[in-house]
């Protein structure tokens, strides 16, 4: 019996090496690197070239900080939920459909007033998203607007409810309160 235990570990040993000899081969196989360098580029053009890189991408970063300065007030985020028109509505639960969300906005006042829409795909124009989730084990759905391009949240809150027939409601009078809110902060700055 002892005999068939030593035989079985010398057979899986000769496998063990003989696999390590088969990848040890694979890997010794010889490279050929071939490296070609343009006539016209003298010893001085090639140190040259790294500063002018080093300078172009400072100035670059100069430019991007120029215009990031003067794009601030635009990054406001009353001013960007004000400015906004298209609405993408998603769900991270399966407690809520956006379906329900987007009837109810459809039939507040104020979302024909602010000229608002709703599409039904995230990359169809859509201006902002909003996200609605419930945390689980609780009755809270909560909400977050976020701007398309930015990705600056412009609005959260969350409501109380014990599905999402009765969260759909709360959640659009919520939302329309802070579009609302946006649309009068910006006309009275103005």
């Amino acid at each position: 019996m002892r005999a068939r235990s030593y035989a079985r570990i010398i057979v899986l040993l000769t496998a063990i090496i003989c696999i390590f000899i088969i990848d040890a081969a694979a890997q010794a196989t010889d490279q050929h690197i071939n490296v070609k360098i343009p006539h016209g580029a003298g010893t001085r053009e090639r140190v040259v070239d790294p500063v002018k890189v080093q300078e172009s991408k400072k100035a670059a970063e100069e430019n991007r900080t120029a215009e990031q300065a003067s794009e601030t007030p635009a990054k406001d985020p009353k001013s960007l939920l004000a400015r906004a028109r298209v609405i993408y509505i998603s769900s991270q639960t399966k407690f809520f459909k956006p379906v329900q969300l987007q009837g109810e906005l459809r039939k507040r006042p104020e979302f024909d007033a602010l000229q608002l829409s709703m599409v039904d795909a995230a990359f169809g124009g859509a201006d902002v998203l909003i996200e609605i989730d419930r945390p689980i084990f609780t009755y809270y759905f909560t909400y977050k607007i976020i701007d398309h391009n930015t990705n600056i949240v412009l609005g959260a809150g969350k409501v109380t409810a014990f599905d999402g027939k009765f969260a759909a409601p709360l959640l659009s009078r919520d939302i329309m309160k802070d579009f609302t809110a946006a649309q009068k902060k910006t006309r009275n700055a103005k």
